[in-house]
């Protein structure tokens, strides 16, 4: 049931093209180029990417990459039921809750786009499965999968981090011997280095001279400690004051918990409540209240996707809250029926935002781009999510084979002096993240639309209107234009956003 639900709505909602953000663009290409994408490198993501994307005879490598997320995110619910059943919920209450899960918007939204997150809450989801397991078995083998489950999850994702503290705590409440018992702390280091070795990846293809997208690069060990480490996200990094976390971000996060949870939120109360305290729930308490700390110090927009681990814990705490409710019901089968409103109502709430089937404008208008500038051409574009849309078909879908190239600059960061020497002295045009020193004989363009996201993004991102596309359109193209004029380049329009750079006296 968990399959057939889950699974025909991550189906027929699946972003079906290139798109919906700039990282996903990047991930749809980046499994088959073997490139390395910003930091932490993401090495176990995108060699399963690399490997799904090949194997799989049909669709497009977008269409492709996003089912992956699909699978993954089917993956992390079937292991959280097989989680509720080990806590002796019953299998249809753990059904429900787990269709309930799988239908909120962050979980959702996640499991259509091509994104390292569902393959994080697929490695979440075993290790607190295994944790759990060694919680009640105390089974060396347990307490071995639980430790190898973590380690390898540091090669997906870093955040993972957030839960050291909880399992450090577990290890001590259960047997605190692991921690002075020979054998088991070689193997914990021996599972450490093994996690540790993924990240070769990310040298191997830094290294290669046949790699076409290098992001993250490191040159040495102390580079890619600074990568791991935040890298150009760690001015992000416990950015904000404790009074302004308590007083400004902590409502927006529990505003953001409570619509994701929805009618799970009562029943995770109860389900904490109603039971008899064991290890295994302080190891649940501080994995949630660490990854709530995190996400209220880390200052980016999208941070509601950090909160997949404390949503895995309430899930699991809701199933044993329905599950009180049922073992005191006198009527469980009329109770089972009435909690079917708790999916029914995730799912009419999060339907219109997650599903992505429609969400093809912003590929439409690449490709017109791409049609636009012909061949021989190198495009200069300050929008993150439109420049990976079209490097993914120069890429992907043959563009390159015509001479075109995506050179990505942030706003008012203007590669001016590089398209000076370009066009007046005939010096190559260079793109770091790409390696190309570009020939000179192609045609310059800059290409100035600002991404219109066509969904709200649960609270992050609005509709941009046209006032606000032409405002963002005109706070770079008129800079632009005042400072190649003074080094003797003009801009020609071809259309509302697409201009040609040429010399003044062309």
């Amino acid at each position: 049931m968990i399959a057939l639900v889950l699974g025909g709505l991550y189906w027929y909602t699946l972003l079906p093209v290139p798109g919906y953000a700039g990282d996903t663009a990047k991930f749809e290409f980046l499994g088959v180029l073997l490139g390395t994408p910003h930091e932490p490198g993401y090495p176990i993501y995108i060699l399963l990417n690399h490997l799904f994307v090949q194997m799989l005879p049909w669709g497009s490598v977008a269409y492709r990459a996003n089912l992956l997320s699909a699978l993954f995110t089917l993956a992390a619910a079937i292991t959280l039921y097989r989680i509720m059943r080990w806590q002796g919920v019953e299998d249809a209450v753990a059904a429900l809750v787990t269709v309930s899960f799988g239908l909120g918007y962050t979980i959702w939204s996640q499991a259509e786009i091509a994104e390292v997150y569902p393959l994080y809450a697929v490695y979440v989801s075993l290790f607190i499965l295994a944790a759990y397991r060694w919680h009640e078995t105390h089974s060396d083998i347990d307490f071995d999968a639980a430790c190898l489950v973590y380690a390898l999850s540091f090669g997906n994702h870093l955040m993972v981090i957030n839960l050291l503290p909880a399992f450090v705590y577990l290890v001590w409440a259960v047997d605190r011997r692991k921690f002075t018992h020979p054998p088991s702390i070689a193997k914990v280091a021996g599972f450490i280095l093994l996690g540790a070795s993924q990240y070769i990846f990310v040298f191997l293809r830094t290294a290669s001279p046949a790699t076409r997208y290098v992001e993250m690069a490191p040159t040495d060990l102390a580079n890619f400690l600074s990568y791991v480490t935040g890298g150009q996200f760690r001015h992000l990094l416990f950015h904000f004051s404790v009074e302004w976390m308590v007083i400004e971000r902590l409502p927006v996060l529990l505003l953001f918990i409570g619509r994701e949870l929805l009618l799970l939120g009562p029943l995770v109360v109860l389900g904490w409540l109603h039971r008899p305290r064991t290890a295994f729930d302080g190891f649940s308490a501080l994995g949630v209240l660490a990854t709530l700390v995190f996400a209220m110090g880390y200052a980016i927009h999208d941070i509601f996707v950090y909160l997949v681990v404390l949503y895995i814990f309430a899930a699991l705490y809701a199933a044993r809250g329905v599950q009180w409710l049922m073992n005191r019901s006198r009527r469980p089968r009329v109770l089972k029926a009435t909690l079917l409103i708790i999916p029914l109502v995730a799912l009419g709430m999060n339907y219109d935002d997650c599903s992505l089937r429609q969400m093809t404008a912003g590929d439409e208008r690449a490709l017109e781009v791409l049609h636009d500038v012909g061949e021989h051409a190198i495009i200069i574009c300050p929008n993150y999510e439109y420049a990976h849309i079209l490097w993914y078909h120069v890429f992907i879908d043959g563009y390159g084979g015509r001479d075109i190239h995506v050179a990505y600059y942030h706003d008012h960061h203007w590669p001016v002096e590089e398209a000076d020497r370009y066009v007046h002295e005939r010096a190559p045009f260079p793109v770091a993240v790409t390696r190309e020193m570009i020939p000179h004989g192609r045609t310059v363009y800059l290409y100035v639309r600002k991404y219109q996201w066509d969904i709200s993004r649960f609270l992050m991102f609005r509709k941009t209107d046209a006032a606000g596309i032409q405002a963002w359109r005109m706070d770079i193209v008129n800079p632009w234009k005042r400072e190649l004029q003074e080094h003797g380049l003009k801009m020609t329009a071809v259309n509302e956003d697409l201009y040609r750079i040429e010399t003044a006296g062309t």
